[in-house]
């Protein structure tokens, strides 16, 4: 009979090599079905769109619609900022404008106010009509309409001020020519006066004559007028009104100022806003050339971060966040398929080793025995491919339901299912433990924790679970080697081993608490090692849920 376990001593170095090595085609078609749908590609190649056609097809799109911009943001980002501030100078331009020839207009009505007012007193009390303003002009008219008279610095008995040389007055007699003309010293041209109808006219004679200035009249003005009981006419309308050449002139000039500032101002807005927007948008191009950088062979280069401390640095340092998830998540992968591929070999090669020994001495072989070895290893491979796929559907599959279940009554089947061992078990259970599960999910998570105090307990295990602080607590200790404060964490990795006592004929995958943990968490709950005086002490947390109302209230139990 030959003894299965030294022959797979003996094949272990080289021989054992070359097995596995012929089964590295096997191992090599697994770990493309372990990520469905991703034919093969890494994480960074997926990332970067070059893991297929599709992805191509979307860049084409994408490279389509840029075409239709070929803008630069620099060039997009000065015209907009100019656009913005040449409306606004427009608006501002035209306020400016409107502004002034209001306040100007608004002065020229308020002269003409005051000297109608002016006016219109001394045309009630037979006085002269004195002028505020120069430029104003008063006219005197009466009900049909006939002018009867325009401002002079004198009025009938009064002395005139002054006397312009060639004023001539049209209808004046040549005895009064002389005394017009000194009435009509201080009248503009245009304007009617009005004073005595001659020398000789009798002491309070009130009679006027009315004499024509010759001269053009203003093109545009304002006026405003008022209705005054005349001595010696009656009811009579005074018209006062202004040139507004110097409103048109004012408004003129800021207009022209403002066709001369405005394009300056826009230059200078245009040249600014092109050197920010280019300094802003340098950190973004160092980004950007780095980003064309990486490739999945140096994922540990880093954008740089601008001390700016602005939505740009922010942009950086969660870039950089991103490409250091990016890099785990890849060494993670990569870790994985090395350990997949690893843990797939060994039991090959023991199924492989037996059968090629046993079929060169086929006379010589126990082929019951190499028959129940290879089972037993096939088992392990089954198991250790039934977790591989596991870990593969909570990492990529979508959320599964979650429904409320007695976690108490699934420790109970659990533990009863379980075939008698070495050893010696004590189940404490108490009731109203009802979480938001999965329940083959949690079977497993349960059986993964039980198998493993199996695999390491010296002879006692206990497990017992309770609820605190809205938690459903699930604690599970052996009375084993323990494990090292150091070691908590990486219990946790996948193929993860602490005992190197523990080997893998006898031993489990290496994927049990990797993958409880990896439940626990998909359950909103956590998986720690706790302190133990003695063995090892796995605690698992899961919220509680609402009672279910089919459930009755159970017990404590415990089983030796």
């Amino acid at each position: 009979m030959i003894d299965r376990d030294s022959v797979t001593d003996r094949n272990a170095g080289a021989d054992g090599d070359s097995v596995t090595d012929r089964n590295a085609g096997a191992v090599g078609d697994f770990g493309a079905d372990l990520d469905p749908g991703t034919d093969g590609d890494s994480v960074m190649d997926r990332a970067s769109g070059r893991g297929g056609r599709s992805g191509m097809g979307r860049g084409s799109e994408e490279d389509r619609r840029l075409r239709w911009r070929p803008v630069s943001v620099r060039a997009r980002t000065t015209a907009a900022a100019t656009l913005v501030v040449a409306i606004a100078l427009l608006a501002a331009g035209w306020a400016t404008v409107h502004y002034v020839e209001t306040s100007l207009t608004a002065r020229v009505d308020d002269m003409l106010h005051r000297q109608l007012g002016v006016a219109a007193m001394a045309l009630r009390d037979g006085a002269p009509l004195p002028l505020v303003d120069r430029a104003v002009t008063i006219r005197v008219a009466a009900p049909d309409g006939e002018v009867l008279a325009a401002p002079a610095m004198t009025s009938p008995g009064s002395e005139p001020s002054q006397s312009e040389p060639g004023v001539t007055a049209s209808g004046a007699t040549s005895d009064s020519a002389s005394q017009g003309a000194a009435i009509l010293g201080t009248a503009e041209p245009g304007a009617t006066v009005w004073g005595p109808v001659g020398p000789s006219a009798p002491p309070g004679d009130e009679k006027m004559r009315r004499i024509v200035v010759v001269g053009p009249a203003p093109m545009a003005t304002r006026a405003q007028s008022a209705t005054v009981a005349m001595r010696g006419e009656g009811d009579v309308t005074v018209t006062a009104d202004a040139s507004t050449q110097s409103i048109r002139e004012a408004t003129t000039a800021t207009t022209r100022l403002l066709l001369v500032a405005a394009p300056l101002l826009l230059l200078l807005v245009a040249v600014s806003t092109w050197f920010a927007t280019g300094r802003a948008l340098r950190p973004v191009e160092a980004i950007r050339g780095e980003f064309a950088r990486l490739t999945a062979q140096n994922l540990g280069r880093r954008v740089p971060v601008p001390r700016t401390g602005d939505e740009i640095a922010r942009l950086a340092a969660t870039l950089n966040d991103t490409l250091s998830r990016l890099e785990q998540a890849t060494r993670r992968e990569r870790q994985f398929v090395a350990d997949a591929s690893h843990e797939l070999r060994s039991p090959l090669a023991n199924v492989r080793t037996p059968l090629e020994v046993a079929a060169r001495y086929p006379d010589r072989a126990d082929w019951p025995d190499v028959a129940a070895g290879a089972l037993e290893d096939l088992d392990r491979l089954e198991a250790l491919i039934t977790d591989l796929l596991t870990l593969a559907r909570l990492d990529t599959g979508p959320e599964i339901p979650l429904t409320p279940l007695d976690l108490g009554e699934l420790v109970r089947e659990v533990t009863e299912r379980r075939p008698p061992g070495p050893t010696a078990w004590t189940v404490a259970v108490d009731d109203d433990t009802v979480v938001a599960g999965h329940r083959t999910h949690l079977a497993r998570l349960l059986t993964n924790l039980l198998d493993n105090a199996d695999a390491h307990a010296a002879s006692s295990a206990t497990l017992r679970l309770h609820t605190a602080d809205g938690h459903a607590v699930l604690d599970v200790r052996d009375d084993g080697p323990g494990i090292p404060p150091a070691e908590r964490e990486r219990v946790f990795e996948r193929f993860a081993r602490l005992d190197t006592a523990r080997t893998r004929a006898a031993g489990g995958t290496g994927l049990g608490l990797a993958l409880a943990r990896d439940i626990a968490t998909l359950h909103g709950g956590t998986l720690t090692v706790a302190d133990s005086e003695r063995g090892a002490h796995i605690r698992l947390r899961l919220p509680l849920s609402a009672p279910d109302p089919a459930s009755g209230p159970r017990g404590q139990f415990s089983r030796g």
